[in-house]
């Protein structure tokens, strides 16, 4: 009986141990934000459908981007490398891995875009701009790091919804 108690009050203190070290630290970490959505509109009737996940903790943003083209028929991929989210904004820059034009061709250049969660769905209130100006790496980098503004845009999204998640 005498050892049973013992062992209940040893319990009792690791668990506090535990519970006053480790679970802060858990606490402490905060899931990524980043912004997700299937949106549509102006101009020629583009598409673009997104994830991307802000860099936390020791791992790196990351994220996949797609826009095409019903109209044009083009269709382009993107590998997110750059994620900054701040409230209802987010700024990214990817790399395009593919792209289906044979005229214009976009493989290997990076491009950077702005989404601005506008709230409901359907009132147009989302907006979206991108520009191609980010001719390398280093320059889409600081472009989302100084949440920069793109050149062609905002447009506001006619289809879909996009959502900026903010934790």
């Amino acid at each position: 009986m005498k050892r049973m108690r013992k062992l209940f009050v040893i319990a009792v203190a690791v668990a506090l141990l535990v519970g006053i070290i480790v679970i802060p630290i858990f606490a402490a970490r905060k899931a990524a934000e980043k912004v997700t959505g299937t949106v549509g509109g102006p101009p020629r009737g583009w598409y673009a459908e997104f994830d991307a996940h802000e860099a936390f903790g020791h791992r790196p943003a990351k994220g996949a981007m797609r826009r095409w083209s019903d109209v044009v028929g083009r269709v382009t991929y993107f590998d997110v490398k750059y994620v900054r989210v701040e409230g209802n904004t987010a700024w990214f820059a990817a790399v395009c891995t593919y792209d289906s034009s044979t005229t214009d061709n976009r493989e290997g250049k990076w491009a950077f875009v702005k989404v601005f969660d506008g709230g409901t769905p359907g009132t147009t209130g989302d907006k979206i701009g991108w520009d191609w100006n980010s001719v390398n790496e280093t320059d889409a980098e600081s472009r989302v790091e100084a949440m920069d503004t793109p050149d062609n845009g905002p447009w506001s999204i006619t289809d879909g919804n996009l959502v900026v998640h903010t934790y």
